[in-house]
């Protein structure tokens, strides 16, 4: 009896760590990409004891909803075409770099496969990750504008600006998070926010919760315009066109729409004339800034990439270059071309699309342009409403960027789509059948 109590306390102290480190991993998103890493490879350690521990109870794979994971499937199918493309990789040193990253999206299969344990519950997340994208707004504010102006007020005591002790809190929270990463997560941060606010057992009846719903979404707001990226207004538009003819009474809709619109041109009008980006270099970008150097509009270096791409067609046929090769391949070309500048910065296609062309294949793209368009799909309830704005968010992102293409991406999508397993009614709890441990359902 003392060694089955024993074992009892030892499951359900793995399953509390299990439940922290999520929260903690999804309260991260925001924040540095240390973070980040940290707390997913501690959660995902402890779901894996935790299901060791329990193994002898599990006779098959607990989920009931096979549909839900075809989409899941896809990516593992992705992930295994990235591996094998260093069969035929112009470069295979570069494509192994790359090939630890795609793992993580992997690692949800068994999660959906045997679920999670007790102590899991949807609303919790979705309030932590709400919490944490408002407090993040206030730290960036906050700090970067006193690391910045600290950095150039003392720019003329200091040969070189790496001396200042600012450095590694500027590493720690600026230098490790992409402007449309962050902006993205503020943006499911936006889907969460509104989540709990329709959620019967959270609704917020009093008009003082109200009030507080739409400061938090004018501070969220805040944040997406300090990103100062304008493809993430666009995603912003049409989850909430989405919104609108989904959920909206009609006689709302028109009202919603006109306001959504409006404060969508008022600003992109906003951002184009007072460029908040423009302010925002880090301090080891600052290292090599020159103020004299006239550099193009990122719409028109995007063109320009764009157009380089398709001008070698003919070097990427039916199979690609492999994995993480088209960011080196390009840097010739910029050579070639005598683009300075992109020569030097080494910039990527950004576009995620052209970098899965270059890469893979056409038939790669086609393949992973299906698995986001039929992603909502396979969902009903919430986890749709979550799956259709996380589909058109990323979807509408990877024109400008290539997400998948970095770790950081790759990491942060993960966490969301594993937010949409949480929220769908088809998730189970890792059962454990003992006499001493009495097995509770929450979520």
């Amino acid at each position: 009896m003392t060694n089955n109590k024993a074992y009892c306390w030892i499951v359900d102290f793995i399953e509390q760590g299990n439940w922290l480190s999520l929260l903690l991993l999804v309260a991260s998103l925001p924040f540095s990409m240390l973070f980040i890493r940290i707390f997913w490879y501690i959660w995902f350690v402890t779901w894996v004891a935790e299901w060791l521990l329990k193994l002898k109870f599990l006779q098959k794979p607990q989920l009931t909803n096979w549909k839900i994971l075809i989409p899941f499937i896809g990516f593992a199918i992705w992930c295994l075409w990235n591996w094998l493309s260093l069969i035929w990789s112009i470069d295979t040193n570069a494509t192994w770099c790359a090939l630890g990253r795609e793992w993580h999206l992997i690692c949800l299969i068994p999660v959906m496969l045997w679920g999670v344990n007790k102590y899991y519950s949807w609303q919790t997340i979705l309030k932590v990750l709400v919490y944490s994208a408002l407090t993040s707004v206030f730290v960036y504010l906050l700090v970067h504008y006193w690391v910045v102006n600290s950095a150039r007020a003392l720019d003329k005591f200091y040969p070189t600006i790496e001396h200042l002790n600012l450095l590694t809190m500027d590493n720690l929270l600026l230098e490790t998070k992409h402007r449309l990463h962050y902006a993205n997560i503020l943006q499911m941060a936006l889907v969460a926010l509104f989540m709990l606010f329709n959620d019967r057992k959270h609704r917020f009846s009093t008009t003082q919760n109200i009030f507080l719903t739409l400061l938090a979404t004018a501070w969220l707001l805040l944040g997406i315009f300090w990103c100062g990226s304008r493809i993430a207004w666009i995603s912003l538009l049409a989850i909430t066109a989405i919104f609108i003819v989904t959920k909206i009474n009609k006689k709302w809709r028109i009202v919603v729409a006109i306001s959504a619109l409006a404060i969508g041109i008022f600003a992109g009008v906003l951002i184009n004339t007072f460029r908040p980006r423009d302010g925002q270099f880090t301090l080891q970008e600052r290292l090599y800034y020159n103020p004299q150097d006239t550099l193009a509009p990122s719409n028109e270096i995007r063109i320009a990439i764009w157009h380089t791409v398709f001008e070698n067609k003919q070097d990427y046929p039916f199979y690609g270059l492999g994995d993480n090769c088209s960011q080196e391949y390009l840097t010739e070309k910029y050579a070639e071309k005598g683009w300075i500048n992109h020569h030097i910065r080494r910039f990527s296609t950004h576009n995620q699309y052209l970098a899965l062309w270059m890469e893979l294949g056409p038939f790669a793209v086609v393949f992973f342009i299906s698995i986001w368009l039929l992603l909502p799909c396979y969902f009903n309830g919430r986890a749709k409403q979550w799956s259709t704005s996380l589909a058109t968010i990323f979807f509408i992102a990877m024109t400008t960027e290539n997400i998948f293409s970095s770790q950081e991406g790759i990491m942060i999508a993960s966490v969301l789509l594993l937010i949409i397993f949480l929220l769908s009614e088809d998730i189970n709890v890792i059962p454990y059948s003992d006499s001493d441990c009495v097995e509770r359902k929450i979520i």
